[in-house]
Formats: C-alpha cells, sequence, structure tokens
C-alpha cells in the first residue's frame, strides 16, 4: 500500500515531453556523476593499497613474523598494503572467521550458489539443444515419409529405405 505522499506522484510517461526530457536530462546527469565518484573512489583505494607499509611494524609481533616466515614472505620482500591485507583476511579465515572464508572464496569467483546456477544453466542449455536435435529430427523424418523415401518399423524404430527394399526384392 503506498504511502500518502505517492498518491500525488505522476508517471514520467503522463507528463508533457518536454518536462520528460529535463526529467531525463537531470536523471543522465546525475548517473553520470555518481559513476565518476565511484571510479575515484575505486582509483583511489587501489592507490592506497598499492603504497608499500613500513614492514617493522608487522614484525613487531611473533605471530606476524611466523606467519610471514610460514608463507615464504622475507623481510627484504616487502609486500605492498593490498597483500598485507589479504594476509589478514587468510589469516582470520584460518582461525575460523567464516565470513573471511566467504569473502575469499566470493574474490576467487567460488561461489556455491552461483555455480549451481550455473550448472542448471548449462543442464538447460544442453536439453534444449536435444530437444531441438530431436525435433528438427523428426521434422526430417516426417518429410521424407511425405516424399516416400523412407519407412519407419515401428517396432524396431529402424528407418527403412524404400528404394532399397524394392531393388532387393527385384534382385
Amino acid at each position: 500500500m503506498p504511502r500518502d505522499g505517492t498518491k500525488n506522484l505522476i508517471p514520467i510517461n503522463q507528463r508533457p515531453k518536454e518536462e520528460q526530457k529535463k526529467i531525463r536530462e537531470k536523471a543522465v546527469i546525475k548517473s553520470a556523476e555518481k559513476r565518476r565518484e565511484n571510479k575515484r573512489e575505486k582509483d583511489s583505494l587501489k592507490n592506497l593499497l598499492a603504497l608499500i607499509p613500513n614492514i617493522d611494524i608487522f614484525l613487531e609481533t611473533q605471530k606476524n613474523k611466523s606467519m610471514f616466515n610460514m608463507l615464504g614472505i622475507k623481510e627484504k620482500d616487502i609486500p605492498n598494503i593490498e597483500t598485507l591485507t589479504d594476509l589478514k583476511l587468510i589469516q582470520s579465515a584460518l582461525n575460523g572467521d567464516l565470513n573471511a572464508k566467504k569473502y575469499i572464496d566470493e574474490r576467487l569467483g567460488k561461489n556455491p550458489q552461483l555455480e549451481l546456477k550455473r550448472r542448471a544453466l548449462d543442464i538447460e542449455e544442453t536439453a534444449n539443444a536435444q530437444r531441438q536435435n530431436l525435433d528438427e529430427r523428426k521434422h526430417s523424418l516426417a518429410r521424407q515419409r511425405l516424399k516416400g523415401e523412407y519407412d519407419i518399423d515401428l517396432e524396431s524404430g529402424m528407418i527403412c529405405d524404400n528404394i532399397d527394399e524394392e531393388e532387393d526384392a527385384i534382385e
């Protein structure tokens, strides 16, 4: 049920053409501004993640040192911030944080629900292709039967060539 404030709204297609055009122009401008803003934020985050931090801060704790050693990262190999956040994310997942594990799986494209949907679509596409192939074969057989070129043995389901049978009978 609409709220009281929505009763007075007029659908855009019921407004005058000039007004529709102005509304659409405003929407296009706002959309472009929002896309630019999102791009700036994304670029800014990428630049920040690419920065090289002071690695000594991360190596202060024994836990971080052992994690770096376990992964084969030496002190001279200075990772960027993105790598360090990924390491912390992995560390959280290893400590039992299921949300971290889920996030890692999603970033790697391992979403079980999406996989099931993809498999269902693949199966559906295969079934549709098989149905189409069967329909084409039925249509082809029906045309051949109408032309009298082939006959089908209903018991065995085999296609018999009428012309060949007549020639065999003659010989």
